[in-house]
């Protein structure tokens, strides 16, 4: 139901998150770290510069860091960002398409209510404290 881009995605921005406020992250480290293989967080870290979710810093130190703070972004903000949407077949709904529907809905309403910084904070590394 959620392609391995959008949780390989989920985990990059993740460790953006525990390591909000301490300048760009370099695409090497967050990758080993969070065991994406760099190539492939490149892909992601692009899409998810797109929707203004990310910025990318250029130069010696540069690298990537979340545009907003972990508490701003959601699950499903990252989800919206990475996944593919479905769509039902046109014509008359049958039960199952409903189920789906319904499923999907669940889904966006769970992914929604969980911000980045609520995973981050189950993280050993990850600050202590968010007020900044």
């Amino acid at each position: 139901m959620v392609s391995a881009g959008t949780k390989y995605g989920l985990r990059f921005a993740v460790e953006l998150a525990i390591r909000w406020g301490e300048g760009p992250i370099d695409a090497a480290s967050a990758a080993k770290k969070r065991g994406i293989p760099e190539s492939y967080l490149r892909k992601i870290a692009s899409a998810l510069r797109k929707t203004g979710l990310v910025a990318a810093d250029r130069g010696q130190a540069g690298g990537y860091r979340l545009n907003l703070p972990p508490s701003s972004i959601s699950v499903l903000d990252i989800y919206d960002a990475l996944e593919t949407p479905g769509s039902v077949p046109a014509g008359k709904p049958d039960p199952v398409d409903a189920c789906w529907e319904s499923f999907e809905r669940e889904l966006r309403e769970r992914l929604g209510g969980t911000s980045l910084e609520d995973i981050a904070r189950s993280f050993p590394e990850g600050p202590s404290d968010w007020n900044i």
